[in-house]
């Protein structure tokens, strides 16, 4: 305090008219202030709170957007485990195809007239079923989950043997 006013704050306010005493948040003292430094105290106070409602507001929009981004990179991760799963149930079928692709193909070898095919046989947590129609092998191939993928091959069967030799002429996967 100076003799000749009030320190508050960095200012200091000379007038003498009527005071009031005042207990400063900050730094915990009693000062005694004129009307001229209450009218520009509660202007501060009402400034500090505009000031502390527009910092509220941008926090809660900040965290509203942060979380919105947060889902958002959930939500894509989510879809690409799905579809790696997907891609992985497939390739597990297309496997269960080509093994009844290859059981049929050594059935063929032994004997060149067997045309009897699979119904259902089991392989590796699949089935498969394979037929078997003129020169064309068609093996269908079913995981556990459901998947299924086919693959057919156009075959010529050579009349020596057995063992026979089989050429495939054309192979066609999921047509």
């Amino acid at each position: 305090m100076s003799e000749s006013g009030i320190a508050v704050s960095c200012l200091v306010f000379e007038e003498e008219s009527s005071y009031r005493v005042w207990d400063c948040p900050r730094c915990r003292e009693s000062v005694i202030l004129n009307e001229r430094a209450m009218g520009i105290r509660l202007e501060m106070e009402k400034a500090m709170r505009r000031k502390e409602g527009s910092a509220l507001m941008m926090v809660v929009f900040v965290i509203a957007l942060l979380s919105t981004i947060v889902m958002a990179i959930l939500e894509m991760n989510t879809e690409e485990i799905q579809l790696m799963q997907n891609q992985v149930y497939a390739a597990e079928a297309l496997a269960q195809a080509e093994a009844g692709l290859n059981d049929a193909l050594y059935e063929i070898r032994n004997d060149s007239s067997w045309t009897t095919g699979f119904t259902a046989k089991s392989f590796n947590n699949g089935t498969y079923t394979v037929t078997v129609s003129g020169g064309t092998i068609e093996s269908t191939g079913t995981t556990g989950q459901s998947y299924v993928a086919k693959v057919s091959a156009d075959v010529t069967i050579a009349a020596s043997g057995p063992p026979h030799v089989v050429r495939i002429d054309t192979l066609r996967i999921n047509e």
